[in-house]
């Protein structure tokens, strides 16, 4: 017995080949403590190493239904009948980095990003990895056409991100022409008036920005959040309805809809899919007042500081969205009659729906990488 224990207390410490032994094996492994004390470790409950601390703290927040490691206001919008996001929202992209680009196109498989701001508010010039890998593309609202646009190095596109050509950026403004010359109409006395046109015609022609700076703001105080996102409503029906006719192509899924902070023109968007696929009003109450929770302060103080707008601007109230929805249903009866005021037929709202929520067979491939999400 003494003999025994003495052994046990004199047992030599496995060298590097007994390990790589052991491993050959598929023993489990052996560790030895500080304490000299044996550890035994299964190996069917290791868990690796993430590669990258950023992607590990990114994954869990997608468990959570949040990117914010990617982009601030960055989550799942809609997801299909298997629990397969096919549409996620999120502020401007601009400054995604080669890596999150990488995360996006090839985790994700992010294909198209539908992006709502104007012309005045967009780089897709810069030689940035997004540009690089989801080429810019032009909608003209005006006659519904499509221009890819030109960019730096465009032959390596995507290159660095081993994303494909079909991969896109679309550019369409949710507020056109006829929207600015409303709110231009809406300007105090001729002078103003005259002044918010000659800004208009600067802009389209010589690409300045009177309007945001001097003009604009002036227009959004006078209306509230809430009367200008009727008047975003009642108005921008054309864009709105283009907007969403990018949804019956399948090859254009998954996608991100996004803006500058990804609040009001994407809360807007993303509440109309919500009520067209049938999410029930307090998870559309909730999903658009998340933004004013997961926004940085830098983002919601641009609001003020920026484009000159009160603090109500910088809110995302689920009072607001729900006396939005009631606005259509007063107005139209019901989201799909809206929606075909908007110049979606029904057949087109059929096939929208069904992109954004059934389980089509490439769904079922990527539910296992999805699995977390």
């Amino acid at each position: 017995m003494e003999s025994s224990s003495e052994n046990e207390g004199t047992e030599s410490v496995p060298t590097e080949n007994d390990k790589k032994e052991e491993k050959n094996k598929e023993l489990p492994i052996e560790k030895v403590s500080d304490n000299k004390e044996e550890v035994v470790i299964e190996l069917d409950k290791i868990e690796l190493e993430p590669t990258c601390d950023k992607y590990q703290e990114t994954e869990e927040e997608i468990k959570d239904g949040k990117l914010q490691e990617i982009a601030p206001n960055f989550r799942v919008a809609i997801r299909n009948k298997a629990g397969v996001p096919t549409v996620y929202r999120s502020s401007r992209l601009e400054h995604l980095s080669e890596e999150d680009i990488h995360f996006v196109s090839n985790v994700l498989g992010v294909r198209t990003i539908l992006d709502l701001r104007s012309d005045r508010e967009v780089d897709h010039k810069s030689e940035t990895p997004l540009n690089k890998s989801y080429q810019p593309v032009k909608v003209d609202t005006r006659r519904d056409t499509e221009k890819p646009l030109k960019r730096k190095h465009s032959a390596a596109a995507g290159a660095d991100s081993g994303s494909s050509c079909q991969q896109k950026r679309l550019l369409l403004s949710l507020i056109g022409g006829p929207m600015m010359v409303r709110m231009l109409w809406l300007l105090p006395g001729v002078l103003w008036k005259v002044a918010g046109y000659l800004c208009l015609v600067s802009d389209a022609l010589a690409g300045t920005k009177l309007l945001n700076r001097f003009i604009v703001h002036r227009i959004l105080n006078s209306l509230g959040l809430l009367q200008f996102n009727k008047m975003m409503l009642d108005t921008c029906t054309k864009e709105i309805g283009i907007a969403l006719s990018k949804l019956k192509n399948d090859e254009n899924f998954p996608l991100i809809v996004n803006c500058a902070q990804g609040k009001d023109r994407t809360g807007l968007l993303v509440a109309l899919l919500q009520l067209m696929t049938h999410h029930p009003m307090d998870e559309i109450r909730h999903n658009y007042s998340l933004s004013q929770e997961l926004l940085p302060e830098d983002l919601l103080g641009e609001i003020g500081k920026k484009y000159h707008l009160l603090p109500e601007f910088a809110t995302s109230e689920p009072e607001t969205i729900e006396a939005l929805m009631n606005h259509i249903m007063e107005t139209h009866g019901s989201v799909d009659k809206y929606l075909s005021s908007c110049g979606l037929s029904d057949d087109d709202l059929s096939l929208i729906k069904d992109n954004l929520v059934s389980e089509s067979p490439e769904a079922k491939l990527r539910k296992t990488d999805f699995s977390e999400v």
